[in-house]
């Protein structure tokens, strides 16, 4: 899905490159990405299981222009669905239902039911097994990550077994690449370059890494969801005032969180927001040198205990290279024979005659590119506890509350209570001792004062009243006189309604 709104952003600092340009290069290729492109010409024979090499013949196709132009591709697949992403999954898995229901009905044209089971592909593990197995025919090299492909994509850039990524989405700025190719054209053999020293020229100029990545968290993410009217350019601005996330967490719903109107909405917004933050600095990640499973970075002993719930188990050594190696299922661990049609397994591995004497014939004889291992480094980012930006959040509501009723010259008795947020309100002392003094409630301090008992203003105040200007326009007649009263118009608006 990528990071909303940020391709268009980094979108004004890609250069077009011919492949040409690139000779002798290592590039990692998001193979899943490359999937769903090839499921558009066989999307009804993956829908209901009629055997096609479509996947195959794509991937082989597209790394043969590769080849072709000296350029060494390694492609990465997703491996076992992650915790902190089950929501996002579900609802994919919804809609891609939804869609072959729809793709399924006989009364629709043509062109809608291509449409619909085009949206309805979903590519499961045994397929990029049966790719692996083609692009294995031709020498070229494949990895199964232990989960998500996007932190092994930058993983590989970061330890210098790649120099650049193909992909299509713009999650891997995030994942810290440093050189990123998109829009990869087979026909003409072009990319578009992104560097990551280029981020100077956009709006990210003088953002860390830290900041960059709170940003996309707050604009949404696979693993996180954004509140209502913040995309990128809003969470960028926060972010930019107060780079600290517990601040701009704080900030952030104070300014936009009408919809996280209760304890238990913030919770789990803050817990989604934490986690997308760990997935990002710790996630799990196959090193193809030592061939074993590590983490992004060394997770401290004191976040030990969050590793399973949002990374998932990680698995052993022998299991991780089954999986990278396209044998077994990343989510079961068994192989792919047990478990599925062995003839249609076999027959989507399978290349025709004519695309296998295409793939003999057409591979330039070189030598491919070993690895340069320049590595780099990444800034740890900094996590949050939960409770304690709730806390915050309600000790700065309090405090708004206390400064609203001193501009109303009103005496404030606060009374906390954790569980039902109740604070209560006296009236104000300069009030007569032959009035009643009523006590006001609010629940979960939501101040919603009595207009007719407890209005804030004496009969002297508002004799104070004078009008300020007159307004006068087509819609207002030249004798209406428009009074700005000296009290706060905002709060009288909202004891009318």
């Amino acid at each position: 899905m990528g990071i909303t709104g940020l391709k268009s952003i980094v979108n004004t600092v890609c250069r077009k490159r011919t492949l040409k340009e690139l000779k002798g290069i290592r590039v990692a290729i998001d193979g899943y990405a490359w999937l769903h492109r090839a499921s558009a010409s066989c999307s009804e024979e993956l829908c209901e299981n009629i055997p096609t090499n479509g996947l195959s013949s794509f991937c082989v196709k597209g790394a043969l222009t590769l080849l072709n132009n000296e350029i060494t591709p390694i492609f990465v697949f997703d491996g076992a669905r992650l915790p902190s992403k089950i929501t996002t999954e579900n609802d994919r898995q919804q809609k891609r239902n939804e869609n072959l229901k729809t793709a399924r009905d006989t009364t629709i044209n043509i062109t809608e039911r291509k449409r619909a089971y085009g949206q309805a592909v979903e590519i499961l593990p045994w397929m990029a097994s049966a790719v692996i197995q083609s692009l294995n025919e031709i020498g070229v090299e494949s990895i199964v990550a232990p989960f998500e492909a996007d932190p092994q994509l930058g993983y590989l850039c970061k330890i210098g077994y790649v120099d650049a990524i193909i992909c299509e989405d713009s999650d891997l700025i995030v994942h810290g690449c440093k050189r990123i190719l998109f829009k990869f054209n087979k026909f003409d053999e072009t990319v578009e370059e992104f560097l990551s020293s280029d981020l100077d020229k956009t709006d990210f100029k003088g953002f860390t890494r830290n900041m960059l990545v709170y940003s996309c968290v707050l604009a949404g993410c696979d693993y996180c969801k954004n509140i209502s009217k913040v995309g990128i350019k809003k969470a960028m601005k926060i972010i930019k005032s107060e780079p600290s996330i517990s601040k701009a967490l704080i900030k952030l719903i104070e300014t936009h969180g009408a919809e996280l109107d209760t304890k238990e909405k913030k919770i789990e917004y803050l817990t989604n927001v934490r986690n997308a933050i760990f997935t990002f600095n710790y996630a799990y990640v196959y090193n193809p040198v030592d061939q074993e499973v590590v983490n992004l970075n060394e997770v401290p002993e004191e976040l030990s205990f969050m590793v399973d719930e949002i990374l998932g188990i990680k698995p052993n050594k022998q299991i991780a290279q089954d999986i990278a190696n396209g044998t077994v299922d990343p989510d079961t661990h068994k192989p792919f024979e047990q478990f599925i049609d062995l003839n249609l397994f076999e027959k989507a591995m399978s290349l025709s005659t004519t695309l296998t004497s295409y793939t003999t014939g057409s591979i330039k004889k070189f030598h491919q590119v070993e690895p340069s291992f320049n590595s780099y480094e990444l800034d740890d980012l900094e996590l949050f506890d939960i409770f304690e930006i709730i806390r915050n959040e309600n000790h700065k509501t309090i405090r708004s509350r206390k400064s609203m009723l001193q501009k109303y010259d009103c005496e404030e008795d606060f009374n906390e209570n954790e569980n039902a947020g109740i604070v209560t309100m006296k009236q104000s002392r300069k009030r007569s001792k032959n009035q009643p003094k009523p006590i006001l409630s609010m629940t979960n301090l939501n101040f919603k004062p009595n207009l007719k008992t407890s209005f804030p203003l004496t009969d002297e105040e508002l004799q104070t009243i004078k009008p300020k200007r007159k307004i006068e326009n087509s819609y207002i007649s030249s004798d209406f006189d428009l009074f700005i009263p000296s009290f706060d118009m905002y709060y009288m608006i909202n004891q009318l309604k």
